[in-house]
């Protein structure tokens, strides 16, 4: 996922926490990132809290925009989680930016203008929200 930002825009620090989705997929009981194909944790463990180091967020700067290329990427509405979630036949975890995590909002994508999407340092996956995934996982 690339979450495309004006250029110049900085990070900011929630004041209070942030209900946020985002589309997986399962191999087994075991979460993994769609875009990233970064393990996450196992299902069962839900709810599971990842953090970065602001540091660590990876920035490309083109001429007019910038995109977010490393953090922890989601959708702010449901619905534009779910259409990507059917697409891809995954599953929807509501998620949690908590208060103090660092952040910046964008779009997704250079495409889909209407995709409100969010780049943070901190997210905790809470639960499963929607499936579309196989049922043999």
């Amino acid at each position: 996922m690339c979450l495309i930002i004006k250029k110049g825009q900085k990070f900011r620090k929630t004041r209070k926490d942030i209900i946020v989705y985002k589309h997986v997929y399962l191999v087994g009981n075991i979460i993994y990132s769609s875009y990233q194909n970064r393990r996450v944790g196992m299902i069962d463990n839900l709810p599971i809290h990842l953090t970065l180091d602001v540091e660590e967020v990876t920035i490309q700067m083109n001429e007019d925009t910038w995109e977010i290329l490393l953090g922890f990427h989601s959708f702010i509405n449901l619905s534009d989680c779910v259409h990507r979630a059917k697409y891809l036949d995954e599953i929807v975890i509501e998620c949690v930016i908590p208060k103090g995590s660092w952040v910046i909002e964008g779009i997704f994508g250079i495409f889909d203008e209407s995709s409100k999407s969010i780049v943070s340092t901190e997210i905790i996956y809470n639960k499963i929200v929607e499936r579309y995934d196989r049922e043999d996982n």
